[in-house]
């Protein structure tokens, strides 16, 4: 894999991980199928890091582009204002240019790279644990309306 860096790996393994715990709740033998497929060398070990890799990058990819683009950036910016009485950079942008959210967060993107800010690393990594926790309660939310409702479905 190229230059891993520790956001990264919060991004992209994050999701496959917590929906591993999930599946392995609700199918307690899912690790023992997967052993006896792939057995338990070194090549089950680098398909199962290729495929969490690919897996939680594509989830990541869904997840920001409709989720947290869609419906929680417009939720956090609700409850910013009206609850904590502050404004976010895309809040304040669409008063004063009277523009969509989307719309703002494209204006932002243009604009952040003439504002000097703080890009440390913990800032990059505290960014990444954010949608970390987005992704583990979203994976949680929808495992466990599988585990309530999915008898009326059938089995996956």
């Amino acid at each position: 894999m190229p230059h891993t860096t520790l956001e990264n790996i919060f991004r992209y393994y994050c999701s496959i991980v917590v929906f591993g715990i999930c599946l392995s709740s609700i199918y307690p033998d899912t690790l023992t199928q997967f052993r006896s497929f792939f057995g338990n060398g070194a090549e089950a070990v680098t398909i199962l890091l290729i495929a969490g890799w690919v897996t939680g990058a594509l989830f990541y990819f869904l997840y920001r582009a409709l989720i947290y683009d869609w419906i929680i950036c417009p939720l956090l910016d609700v409850v910013s204002y009206y609850v904590l009485q502050k404004d976010t950079y895309r809040s304040w942008l669409r008063r004063q240019y009277k523009i969509s959210c989307i719309e703002a967060e494209k204006l932002y993107a243009i604009i952040r790279p003439h504002i000097k800010t703080p890009e440390t690393d913990s800032i990059i990594i505290r960014s990444a644990l954010i949608h970390m926790c987005f992704q583990a309660g979203l994976i949680c939310l929808g495992v466990s309306i599988y585990a309530f409702y999915g008898n009326l479905f059938g089995p996956l």
